[in-house]
């Protein structure tokens, strides 16, 4: 028999090293953990007996929370990490393309493009892919859905 606390952790969106308290009935009592998403990375693998488990949480970039799960044996622990305040902008250099490009519903990529001052045009342009692909352009600040140049 085993018990694992606390049931529900938050972490900022800059990611960092959390712990969970296992206590086990027998000193060499087993146990097996298993992360439910690629941003909980365990740290040291104590499987067996009490304890402290470590896990690091990568940082968030995007400006949307997300919560993730990680199980202890048969018990799940739910991981919120918060959203970033800013988005990390991408500088995209004359002529790139962006490849494979995929988002949850309610994620977004921010990028940004310098036009020299000599310069009085842009092209952007999408192909290939599925879903509803939503394109918002601003100058001199980060666009939103309802705040956007073109």
């Amino acid at each position: 028999m085993y018990e694992t606390l606390p049931l529900k952790q938050t972490v900022p969106a800059s990611g960092g090293i959390k712990q969970l308290t296992i206590t086990t009935s027998l000193e060499a009592c087993p146990w097996s953990f298993e992360s439910l998403v690629s941003w909980i990375i365990p740290i040291d693998p104590l499987l067996a007996g009490s304890g402290l488990f470590s896990y690091s949480v990568a940082k968030n970039s995007s400006m949307n929370k997300r919560t993730g799960k990680i199980t202890i044996n048969d018990t799940t622990v739910t991981v919120i990490q918060d959203a970033a305040d800013s988005p990390d902008i991408i500088l995209l250099e004359n002529n790139t393309s962006l490849k494979n490009l995929s988002l949850l519903l309610g994620e977004r990529l921010f990028y940004k493009i310098e036009i020299p001052p000599d310069h009085y045009s842009l092209q952007i342009t999408t192909n290939g892919g599925t879903g509803d692909c939503d394109i918002y352009a601003s100058l001199n600040q980060n666009p939103t859905e309802d705040t956007y140049d073109l």
